[in-house]
């Protein structure tokens, strides 16, 4: 009898290309400094990205029918800007756990995310209630700090843009006690 193959934890997302992921590291060097957060686990550039949506536990007849889907669907989805906004926290600035920049919503983010939503839907494999949240986590507290300092965030990061072309089916794994995100597959967004 053969078993299933599961990934646990996978998510849709837009994942900046290496020379901004480089550019955010850099322009957050006077922030991390700034705020002096010694327990702050700021990401690696291999783990920057916007979640689009996430999945959870899926199988791999899962993942090639949403391939499927998601091939068609995004022959409808043109390549767009992207920009990040603010620096923020949250849950709350009183119980700060994530840092992260927001990003500045677009029709054509929310067009993705939309289109994004009835493939996973179509797919049934929607995770109920988690709607779409633009942010990119820059780095995560391992307890929630109480109070955060609003005004160390103001002016953070200057202007960032970039054009998607592309999302991707990640996977999240653990190795040697840290979780590093794995491609399943890539959609190009081919619309003209």
């Amino acid at each position: 009898m053969m078993t299933k193959q599961i990934y646990p934890r996978t998510f849709l997302a837009i994942i900046p290309p290496e020379n901004i992921c480089k550019k955010l590291l850099k322009e957050i060097q006077p922030l991390k400094t700034s705020l002096n957060l010694a327990e702050v686990k700021w990401y690696v550039p291999e783990k920057l990205h916007i979640t689009l949506q996430f999945l959870g536990k899926i199988t791999l007849e899962q993942v090639f029918d949403l391939s499927h889907q998601l091939t068609e669907a995004m022959q409808n989805q043109a390549p767009f800007a992207i920009a990040l906004g603010d620096v923020v926290v949250f849950p709350s600035l009183w119980h700060a756990k994530v840092i992260a920049t927001e990003v500045i919503e677009s029709p054509e983010l929310l067009s993705l995310a939309a289109t994004i939503d009835e493939v996973t839907k179509a797919c049934d494999l929607r995770e109920p209630d988690f709607p779409f949240n633009g942010h990119l986590t820059l780095g995560r507290l391992p307890h929630k700090l109480l109070h955060f300092e609003s005004n160390k965030l103001a002016d953070a990061l200057p202007h960032v843009e970039w054009l998607v072309d592309t999302i991707y089916l990640m996977e999240s794994v653990m190795e040697h006690g840290h979780s590093i995100y794995v491609k399943l597959a890539e959609f190009k967004l081919n619309a003209d």
